[in-house]
């Protein structure tokens, strides 16, 4: 009996020593902490989660060529080969954001937020709606408002000094060229619009109303929605003739969106 107490002593001594533990801190390129990201390794169930200033600590019995895999909705997966021998390991982990998912626009792998935007001349400051994770983003503005486009990555006057990648400056159209009236429908929601056009002003609307309920039920999205996406937004402009070269433009916008998942 005391023979096998101390064999079971013994063993449980071994497995003890040869947990070993894989610590260290999950960052962005930019050198910015990473919170909440995923780090395990493959093929096992050892695995845990960064904190909010991007430490981690992950306690594992494995031994020889693993791999390590750190992942986060976002960011580009990483995975390297470490090698585990009873001894405790620290990491730093570089995790690349994914670019050119979210349909905002980047340049040289950049961040959105370093392509400035201009109306007119006038900074916008959002003209984006708000991003969720692995949902396209969609731009505040109808292409149809502008009559020009003009995108530069540098040598930009000193208007757009506040740019740290690149530009986009949108004009919009000058007076209507008359009166129409448009109203399109989809299976996801309806646009309309309308012009008038007088002698020295015109007067533009648009407005377009978007649910996309009833195509998730038709065609079952990966993303688990808890409140469906719905879209709407209206666009006013008038427009008048001052003098033989000037013109006034009034430009009134309202967006909604609404989404859970």
């Amino acid at each position: 009996m005391k023979c096998m107490i101390l064999t079971m002593f013994i063993l449980i001594t071994l497995d003890t020593a040869a947990q070993q533990e894989i610590s260290g801190t999950v960052r962005d390129r930019k050198g910015d902490p990473v919170g909440y990201a995923n780090i395990y390794i493959e093929k096992s169930y050892d695995g845990t989660t960064s904190d909010s200033a991007g430490f981690f600590t992950l306690q594992t019995d494995l031994t020889g060529r693993q791999l390590l895999v750190a992942s986060l909705i976002g960011f580009e997966r990483y995975a390297a080969v470490i090698v585990l021998n009873g001894h405790d390991t620290t990491l730093s982990l570089i995790l690349w954001k994914k670019v050119g998912e979210e349909g905002m626009l980047f340049v040289r792998g950049g961040d959105s937020h370093e392509t400035k935007t201009y109306m007119d001349g006038m900074l916008v400051q959002s003209p984006y709606f708000s991003k969720m994770p692995d949902v396209p983003t969609r731009g505040r503005f109808s292409p149809l408002l502008f009559s020009e486009t003009f995108f530069s990555t540098g040598g930009y006057s000193a208007e757009f000094g506040g740019s740290l990648s690149s530009i986009i400056d949108l004009t919009t159209n000058g007076l209507e060229t008359g009166d129409k009236t448009s109203v399109s429908l989809m299976t996801v929601g309806a646009n309309a619009s309308m012009a008038r056009k007088w002698d020295n002003s015109s007067l533009a609307m648009t407005g377009m109303y978007c649910d996309n309920t009833l195509h998730h039920i038709l065609f079952r999205p990966k993303v688990d929605w808890i409140k469906d996406s719905v879209l709407g937004d209206g666009v006013v402009i008038y427009r008048k003739k001052i003098g033989e070269t000037g013109l006034l433009k009034s430009f009134c916008s309202y967006n909604y969106n609404s989404m859970q998942m």
